[in-house]
This record gives structure tokens, sequence and C-alpha cells, in this order.
């Protein structure tokens, strides 16, 4: 199968993403009653891939960077079920077209669950099950509320049909204006980097 597939290569047609994890993405061992975890990345948007599928690098001089920072906390309620919350912080660098902005501000709040169906360690020949839940609180900054015109410091999705109508076609909105966000292309090409700690108690 895999002779087959390599013998017949094929244009692609989206980039590959790096989706993040939904849920409970940290869990705690059968052992442990509470945790903290911080984590930290950087991210680069160096260039994108039209809907064409044509790549194009960023214009020399723009940029587009990101630094996120999220806490998260987790704690056992019962051995089953697992509840957390995960607060991030956002700072975000960018320029095109001759303009420069920055900001950032604290994100989206998400509260999640975790819910052991079947025990990790597996029941009667059973592997492990488990359903996972997460909501979304809007705290962040959402694009409606950007006050620069590249919406440097939105930091969420805002809140929930709040949206204003962006009109990309007029006169002062087509590098962008207070309430519309920066016109990058949809699949961008990022480089990141990263680093993560925990603390757990048993």
């Amino acid at each position: 199968m895999a002779g087959a597939l390599l013998a017949r290569p094929t244009s692609a047609h989206a980039a590959a993403c790096c989706g993040e994890s939904h849920g409970l993405g940290e869990r705690l061992t059968t052992t442990e009653r509470a945790g903290v975890t911080s984590s930290f990345r950087f991210r680069e948007r160096f260039g994108a891939w039209a809907p064409s599928g044509a790549y194009g690098a960023l214009p020399d001089g723009d940029v587009d960077r990101e630094l996120r920072a999220d806490v998260g906390w987790l704690v056992r309620v019962t051995d089953e079920v697992q509840i957390g919350v995960s607060v991030p912080a956002i700072r975000t660098w960018r320029s095109l077209a001759g303009r420069y902005a920055s900001g950032g501000g604290v994100g989206d709040i998400t509260a999640l669950a975790r819910w052991d169906m079947v025990p990790v360690t597996g029941w009667k020949g059973l592997p492990g099950v488990a359903l996972t839940f997460s909501a979304t609180v809007p705290t962040g900054r959402g694009p409606q509320r950007a006050a620069d015109a590249l919406a440097a410091d939105v930091t969420g999705v805002g809140p929930p049909n709040s949206a204003r109508a962006c009109p990309s076609r007029r006169r002062g909105t087509e590098a962008g204006s207070p309430r519309c966000s920066p016109r990058w292309p949809s699949a961008p090409a990022t480089r990141r980097a990263g680093a993560r700690s925990a603390w757990r108690r048993g």
C-alpha cells in the first residue's frame, strides 16, 4: 500500500496544518489529585498557500509573529472525572505594507473536563476509553474590537453575534481598518518553537 502511494504522487490542494488539541489535552495520572501546567509558544508566519495551491512568501519587511503563554489547572473530582481550566496570554507583532502594530492581552479561557469511561490501565481486555469536553469563554479581544488596522491586539474570537461587517473593497479599508483584520491568505506557512512545564500533586 505504501509503495503504491509513493509511486503515484498527486498535487496537494491544502496545507498540512497543526490543529490545536481539543478537550483535555493534559491529564492526571491515576495517583495524582491536582496539577498546574504552563507552556510557551512562539509562532512566525513566513508565507502562505493561496486557494489555487500556489505558495507565496511574505513580502520583504512584512512580519507576523506571535508569542503565547498558557497556564492550566487540573483537579481530580472523582476517580473517573477530571476538570480544569486553561488561561492564555498572547502578544502579537505585525507589519504589512509599511504599517506596523503590536498588541496583546488575555485570550479566550477554556474550561475542560474528562471522563474516563474505561480506566487508562484498561479493563477486562478493553483499552482505556475517555470522553473529553471543552467550552471556550470569549474573554479575549475579538476582531470586531481591534483598535489598530492590522488587528495585532486581537487575542480571541470575541463575543458571539457581535461581529460587524468589514467592507474590504472600499477606500481606506484595503490594508485594514480599525474594525477589520488584515487580509492574510487562509493557509499560513509558519515555524514554531515552544516549551512546557508541569507541577503535579499526588
